[in-house]
């Protein structure tokens, strides 16, 4: 059986989460009609929702993992945008879909939850000063994806900091993983993942150590 449990660390570190049914999802407080055409109409929606998230801490990294069927372990390849930075719209509508607020966490995602964070980030596609690799990863490249692997899964982990703590989840672990790439790589880099060659598309916020350290870089919001 499902249950729905708080979302953070506990004593034996980071946790790794089932989702509830469908029927006990959180609302969806985000969907809207109107599209976000500037970088402070992103930062308005941004600021906006993640007010409507209560008790709600900005992870330092977040990103959405796929991992194919016949993977026998979780893998930072897996992990085709990492967001490095508090200030990420992805990140306030990812926790807004899940219902996470704070911590380091593994959350097992339907992909109904995905479609619905799909939609509920699609109106930033109109700023075209930036790319969108969030949105465009989750819908041109996952939603095929579980299409074509019906036993592939999603999971968004959520990084509270930097420090690695004690029995973390084997997704947190690999998504660690491919922070550290990025923080060592380079924006859209194509790095050597245990073997195999895969695209790393490094989305940074301005307010990143890596952004500092002069890597290129997104506003953050998309």
């Amino acid at each position: 059986m499902r249950n729905r449990a708080r979302y953070g660390v506990t004593a034996r570190g980071a946790t790794h989460l089932r989702r509830a049914p469908a029927s006990s999802a959180p609302s969806s407080r985000g969907l809207t009609v109107q599209q976000w055409r500037t970088a402070e109409e992103l930062a308005a929606e941004h600021d906006r929702l993640a007010a409507t998230l209560n008790d709600w801490h900005p992870p330092y990294a977040h990103g959405v993992g796929l991992i194919p069927g016949d993977a026998p372990t979780p893998r930072a390849d897996h992990f085709q945008v990492v967001n490095v930075g508090q200030s990420s719209l992805p990140g306030v509508v990812m926790a807004d879909v899940t219902g996470y607020r704070r911590g380091t966490a593994s959350i097992t995602l339907r992909r109904d939850e995905l479609e619905r964070a799909i939609r509920q980030l699609a109106p930033a596609e109109a700023f075209t000063e930036h790319p969108h690799p969030n949105l465009w990863t989750w819908r041109d490249r996952y939603l095929p994806a579980l299409t074509a692997d019906r036993n592939a899964r999603l999971v968004a982990v959520f990084l509270a900091t930097e420090e690695v703590t004690s029995h973390e989840a084997a997704e947190v672990a690999a998504f660690r993983e491919a922070v550290k790439i990025n923080n060592d790589g380079a924006s859209l880099a194509c790095v050597a993942l245990g073997g195999a060659t895969a695209t790393a598309q490094v989305f940074q916020t301005p307010d990143s150590k890596s952004a500092r350290r002069g890597y290129s870089r997104s506003p953050g919001f998309h």
